[in-house]
């Protein structure tokens, strides 16, 4: 968590110091700016934290593996929130990347139930993720800066909270 805050916050302080250099233009904060932001602040983090907790827990084929599902799912979501329709290029690269990483994966005879579980969410995370920026991206067309500043700046939030509550960890 500590290596998310502290990404969080550098991309957080860089931009605005690119703002005030007059490099980039970032658009006033609004409190309708961050609710808007705030879906994608949230399936930021928790997939940055989901992903950072499967390194730990599983093995590197089967965490390659269990990635590639957090595509389809992202084709899947993409047809569903924004009803677009991947070309079958795009279908036969998918189900060929899967059958890649199974075979690379097979030898792996490891079992981590809890490691499965939290590759299952980071899929989902990244997924919401994708649909969600894209979908937002369309409501900033001004500024994708701004995006990534707020979101930036919400997740640097989000984690300082984490970091807080958690017994211990400011000790570290």
């Amino acid at each position: 968590q500590t290596l998310a805050l502290l990404q969080f916050t550098s991309t957080t302080i860089a931009l605005k110091l690119a703002s005030l250099l007059g490099f980039v233009n970032l658009m006033p904060i609004s409190l309708k700016g961050i609710r808007s932001i705030l879906p994608l602040s949230t399936c930021y983090l928790l997939n940055i934290l989901t992903g950072l907790s499967a390194t730990q827990n599983l093995s590197l084929p089967m965490m390659v593996l269990l990635r590639r599902a957090s595509i389809l799912m992202t084709m899947l979501l993409e047809k569903w929130m924004l009803g677009s329709d991947p070309s079958k290029t795009v279908q036969i690269s998918v189900g060929l990347m899967l059958g890649g990483a199974l075979v690379a994966a097979l030898g792996d005879l490891s079992f981590n139930l809890f490691g499965y579980i939290v590759i299952f969410f980071n899929d989902v995370f990244t997924a919401l993720n994708g649909v969600i920026l894209k979908r937002t991206a369309e409501e900033y067309r001004k500024s994708k800066m701004t995006v990534l500043y707020l979101n930036s700046m919400l997740s640097a939030i989000g984690v300082s909270c984490i970091i807080l509550m958690k017994p211990g960890e400011v000790e570290r």
